[in-house]
């Protein structure tokens, strides 16, 4: 989802950017067909991915700047084509919306960082899912999505619960079989779009794979899994 937020966004902030060097240098008259409607188009797309990503506070930016464009093209036109520019804009950002959500699924942010159980200077807190328990994290990640070469739905403990096995390339695995071959005993953090989802124990040596588990269904899992291999 974010992806496809970053290109929407993207060719709408262009948009909006391009039309204002080009009054700025006066190409371009702000009162002009083609500002406005670039402006409307890209105040459009820019709220149409601050909605992706559920930013509230751009969605009413953004909404309100392609309204007063549209204001704009309706006194230059009259109130009916006023409806129907708006209803245009949105047609010109109906394909591009859609290319961009069907294009390909959205990355999974994955990170393997060292815990501690407890508090230290430098360290960051971070709740454990489903536990009272709090753990501390060391700031930098010992594995990335560019440490992974596969990941796999497998069975969890119940018919309804799944897990991700991943396996990391050979650089991933010696970055692991390094950190947690001197943090036996304390907990190493799984984190998923920046949130911890599980927090186990380093009861030994891990290299070149691990499993996710957390409380996923199959589709979430499916999910999870397409996403850590997609760059």
């Amino acid at each position: 989802m974010r992806a496809s937020a970053s290109v929407i966004g993207s060719a709408g902030v262009t948009l909006l950017l391009v039309a204002f060097f080009l009054n700025l240098v006066k190409v371009m008259r702000s009162d002009g067909w083609l500002y406005l409607a670039m402006n409307l188009v890209g105040a459009s797309l820019a709220c149409y991915s601050s909605h992706l990503i559920r930013f509230m506070p751009f969605v009413v930016l953004e909404g309100t700047w392609a309204g007063v464009a549209a204001i704009g093209i309706g006194r230059k036109l009259g109130a009916f084509r006023s409806v129907l520019a708006v209803a245009v804009g949105l047609l010109l950002c109906a394909p591009l919306a859609a290319t961009a959500q069907t294009a390909r699924p959205a990355t999974t942010a994955f990170e393997m960082r060292l815990a501690e159980a407890e508090p230290s200077p430098g360290l960051v807190e971070a709740a454990v899912p489903d536990s009272p328990t709090k753990v501390y994290l060391h700031r930098e990640a010992i594995v990335t999505n560019a440490d992974v070469v596969q990941a796999r739905v497998i069975p969890g403990i119940t018919s309804a619960n799944f897990n991700v096995a991943v396996t990391f390339n050979s650089a991933g695995a010696s970055k692991m079989a390094r950190a947690t071959a001197s943090h036996l005993d304390k907990p190493v953090a799984i984190l998923i779009n920046g949130r911890v989802i599980a927090a186990p124990i380093v009861r030994s040596q891990i290299s070149d794979q691990a499993v996710i588990s957390g409380d996923f269904d199959n589709s979430q899992a499916s999910a999870i899994a397409a996403g850590l291999t997609r760059r």
